[in-house]
């Protein structure tokens, strides 16, 4: 199934590659000479039956970005930007570039008291000051622009130097660079960076903070790419993230009881074989879906609020065994259970029934029926909580300059470190939330039954039903690490949650007995589910969820990543319909064995309703797609 989901994404990607991207349009045809030709294939008339065409060109095209060691730009702000048919911001277009932080030369007239010239001394935009920020320090250094809004720029859209004791750069302004500085000497600006491209504003273009295009943020820089930043400083980190994946997992299977038998040789089940239950169900594959949205609340990374929710499909199972269709059936099939007392079944004042082990017959030579048994079982859970930047670092390797050192992470010592790799960033964040989850179950046994020896057959249709339901809410806690590098990302993650578990129980038994004649009647209890035991019970229990993952990606673009991961969640304290079987019976509770009570048995006891909990794990794949903008 994987190779088809991946031939499929590659060749939608390869459409929506050619009809978005800008390079995907057809080229016109270049006169060339026969010998230019030579040694290439091209869209000439003698190319054969399957002349490349725009989807072939943009489909290599794809592939071949996929193996650059730097994504490629996304291509979804433009995309966007026609199909609604408005500009895109003037913040996405081009990448971060640099300039000198001067003094402004006309204050008086009421312009922003700083601006950023170029390599010449030309105003490139105007900045004001944020109360947070003091730019008078900078003055004469080299900055970034990091978010290019307009003309006028505020100090938080700046990726500002570090400083150090430079008391000859101090009173530096434009003025100095136009006529000259203190003692005469001409102060040069410094060139901006040229591996960069600058965006330049056309002339007559008003003050602004935000344009009207539609804003897809800045692309991030990777670190160890030719336009490195500090990764650990201002907006290294997406304003909003959205994660979708798909989920491959397996719930720890259910426990039950023996509950169908067979015999090949006669009805007397004295070489009876279990043939359903005695052992775990519920333990295929299931598929489900995680959606994991986040937003920061600041530029710096440092507190973000996330949510998430996982669910699994309703895993359902069915089994049956006999058949009410007339015949003798050449296996006898009954059900097993425990008599805790002699019974007297057809008043004869003999025991017919001792005590011990017993069947109920479903497809005998006395019982023409079947026995139907239904499961399902559903698993979901969801989560909210802020998240915080504990630390920060980088270190790029030979390729980068200048992109800073972070904080608090520990220094790497050789190709690992304390907190891990030397190349790219490691980061740790902390999580603190609310987790809920939920565990939904039932059992349920159905016996469809006629009676031989009787005209008209008396019929019997029995029912037992075990549903439970588990919620969790509580606290939640946990550490994330990340680990980039160019395309590639490590997130280890590990959290507890801590709180109540309220389980739920509902047991059900009915017999309805000559359906659709006119002695039809109803009694409460089936075989399994009866009187002494049928009921709801709820309660509350101490409960922890552990969970940990850990989450393989690789940067398709600039903002598109996709990943591969695994996941373990464990769930203390749960209950199960198949723990709440008690096999143990009092038969005069029977309604389909119209046994007399037993002089002397004592009231009915059995089956007794006890809660039985066990632990929960589920694990599994997952596979999907992070979008960061």
């Amino acid at each position: 199934m994987f190779p088809t989901c991946v031939k499929t994404f590659l060749t939608l990607a390869a459409i929506g590659w050619m009809i978005v991207g800008d390079d995907a349009q057809a080229q016109p045809p270049q006169a060339s000479s026969p010998a230019s030709s030579r040694g290439r294939r091209g869209p000439i008339a003698t190319d054969g039956p399957n002349p490349a065409n725009d989807a072939d060109r943009a489909a290599g095209r794809l592939i071949d970005s996929l193996f650059e060691p730097l994504p490629p730009a996304d291509a979804l702000p433009q995309a966007a930007s026609r199909v609604l048919g408005v500009s895109t911001s003037e913040a996405t277009r081009g990448e971060p570039w640099s300039g000198r932080l001067a003094r402004t030369p006309h204050p008086a007239e009421g312009r922003p008291p700083y601006v950023i010239i170029d390599y010449y001394g030309g105003i490139k935009r105007y900045v004001e000051p944020t109360t947070q920020i003091d730019l008078e320090p900078y003055v004469g250094r080299t900055v970034t622009v990091r978010r290019d809004t307009g003309e006028t720029l505020l100090a938080s859209q700046l990726l500002l130097p570090r400083l150090e004791p430079t008391p000859a750069r101090a009173g530096v302004s434009l003025a100095q660079h136009q006529s000259g500085g203190e003692g005469g000497a001409e102060l040069l600006p410094i060139p901006a960076d040229q591996s960069e491209p600058m965006m330049i504003v056309p002339e007559g273009t008003e003050p602004v903070y935000l344009d009207e295009g539609i804003d897809f943020g800045v692309p991030r820089s990777h670190a160890g790419g030719a336009n490195c930043f500090d990764p650990c400083g201002y907006g290294a980190r997406p304003m909003v993230y959205v994660r979708a994946q798909y989920l491959a997992w397996w719930l720890d299977g259910m426990e039950i009881p023996p509950l169908v038998i067979a015999d090949e040789v006669d009805d007397t089940f004295q070489n009876a074989e279990v043939i359903y239950g005695s052992d775990k169900i519920l333990e295929e594959g299931r598929n489900g879906a995680r959606v994991v949205v986040g937003y920061w609340l600041d530029d710096y990374g440092q507190w973000a609020v996330e949510g998430d929710y996982s669910g699994l499909e309703v895993l359902r199972e069915q089994f049956v065994a006999g058949a009410l269709d007339g015949q003798i059936p050449a296996v006898s099939i009954g059900r097993p259970f425990i008599n805790v007392f002699d019974a007297d079944l057809d008043g004869d004042d003999t025991i017919d029934l001792p005590r011990g082990p017993a069947v109920e017959e479903v497809d005998t030579t006395n019982l023409d029926g079947s026995v139907t048994v239904d499961v399902d079982s559903e698993f979901q859970t969801a989560g909210v909580r802020f998240r915080h930047g504990l630390c920060c670092s980088s270190a790029c390797g030979d390729d980068c300059d200048a992109c800073g050192v972070g904080v608090g992470c520990g220094t790497p010592v050789g190709l690992w470190g304390l907190w891990g790799p030397k190349v790219g960033v490691r980061r740790i964040d902390a999580l603190l939330g609310v987790r809920w989850a939920q565990l939904d179950e039932g059992l349920v046994v159905t016996e469809n039954l006629a009676v031989r020896q009787t005209a008209p057959a008396t019929t019997f249709l029995l029912t037992d039903q075990f549903h439970t339901s588990n919620e969790f809410v509580g606290p939640e806690f946990g550490v994330v690490w990340e680990w980039e590098h160019r395309r590639w990302s490590v997130e280890l993650l590990s959290k507890l949650a801590i709180g109540n578990t309220r389980q739920r129980v509902d047991v059900n038994g009915v017999t309805l007995r000559d359906r659709g004649q006119p002695t039809q009647s109803t009694a409460d209890g089936g075989l399994l589910a009866l009187p002494s035991n049928i009921g709801t019970y709820t309660r509350d229990q101490f409960g922890v969820m552990p969970e940990l993952g850990v989450t393989v990606g690789y940067l398709l673009t600039e903002r598109l990543r996709f990943s591969v991961g695994y996941t373990f969640i464990y769930w203390s304290n749960v209950v199960r319909p198949g723990g709440q079987i008690d096999p143990i019976l009092d038969v005069t509770q029977v309604p389909a064995f119209e046994a007399p009570t037993v002089p002397g048995s004592g009231p009915a006891v059995v089956p007794r309703f006890v809660f039985q909990e066990t632990g929960l794990w589920a694990q599994g794949i997952d596979i999907g797609f992070d979008y960061r903008w």
